[in-house]
């Protein structure tokens, strides 16, 4: 509907439709709020308030806002994109696909936001009213993240320093790690017998009870692989709670590679995932992509993730002999 088709609906002139809009003190808050109710009911509201307003709106749809992972990248796109003069808007889906598939819908089809970045979006083949790109997915734009290779990395050089009854640790939300773990560690033919663990709860709590769990069961591993470091830094608890000493009796990894990693009394080995070099890419496809109008064609970018090495990693002890 043009403005001078709303102005003739609601009984008013082009310029007071105009400054209604455009928040002038000049029209009153009840007719103010006419105009916006008749704009809502003819499908412009958003058209005009974007007009007055100017600039673009992107959303970013994220699997939750506890913990600094996903936070620190929140920062990095909210730079990225205030950089490009547009304003970044966040919600989170907490790991529920439901409700991830109904923010992405609200955002395209109801608030109209110029363009998403959403977190592991889930093909359904859908054709959405605004360019959007996801970390990981496949269908859509995405940004994929090379973790395999470090995991492969971080396996390889356990096995290294002598280690082979090496455990992975997590949580629920972790399952696709401990299976891509899974095929690595037959790769080097390390001992998975009792060496998976995955707990109810989450960061810290999730490593202090899967680490206790394997005390007493008294399958002890000589290395564990943490999902991410959150949960590394729960096991490192439990070990030094059974009088261990890390690395000399148990040596961990990491992943993602918070900014406390150097600080902790033994300083955790970790795969970083380089977030600003991921969050950048992201904002720039994205931005190619709502230019071109979102008619461009469908591309992946892989990121590299890389093992951090640090003092949390150290040989296997040799038994003694008697």
């Amino acid at each position: 509907m043009t403005m001078e088709k709303l102005a003739e609906l609601a009984g008013v002139s082009v310029s007071t439709v105009s400054k209604a809009f455009s928040g002038s003190h000049e029209i009153s808050t009840e007719k103010r709020e006419y105009i916006f109710r008749l704009a809502r009911e003819n499908g412009c509201y958003d058209k005009y308030c974007k007009r007055v307003f100017g600039k673009k709106v992107i959303a970013v749809i994220c699997p939750e806002f506890k913990g600094r992972y996903y936070t620190e990248q929140l920062a990095v796109f909210e730079k990225e994109i205030s950089r490009r003069g547009a304003v970044m808007i966040a919600a989170a889906f907490d790991f529920d696909l439901l409700k991830q598939h109904e923010l992405i819908t609200f955002f395209s089809e109801y608030s109209k936001a110029d363009g998403i970045i959403v977190y592991n979006m889930q093909s359904d083949n859908r054709k959405y009213s605004v360019p959007i790109v996801s970390i990981g997915a496949d269908d859509v734009n995405s940004i994929k993240l090379s973790t395999d290779r470090a995991l492969d990395e971080a396996v390889k050089y356990l096995t290294e320093q002598g280690h082979k009854n090496i455990a992975f640790i997590g949580e629920t939300n972790t399952e696709e790690k401990a299976e891509i773990f899974k095929k690595t560690a037959k790769k080097y033919k390390c001992n998975l017998t009792e060496y998976i663990s995955t707990a109810g709860r989450r960061f810290e709590e999730a490593g202090y009870e899967c680490m206790n769990k394997m005390f007493e069961s008294g399958n002890v591993p000589t290395a564990v692989i943490a999902a991410y470091d959150y949960v590394a830094i729960g096991a490192m608890k439990s070990i030094y709670e059974h009088g261990l000493r890390i690395p000399d009796d148990i040596s961990i990894i990491g992943s993602d590679d918070i900014k406390e990693n150097p600080y902790l009394n033994v300083p955790l080995t970790s795969i970083t995932t380089y977030i600003e070099d991921l969050c950048q890419i992201a904002v720039d496809m994205l931005f190619e992509s709502i230019s071109l109008g979102g008619t461009c064609t469908v591309k992946t970018v892989k990121v590299s993730a890389e093992l951090i090495k640090r003092k949390s990693v150290g040989k296997i002890k040799k038994e003694k002999k008697s």
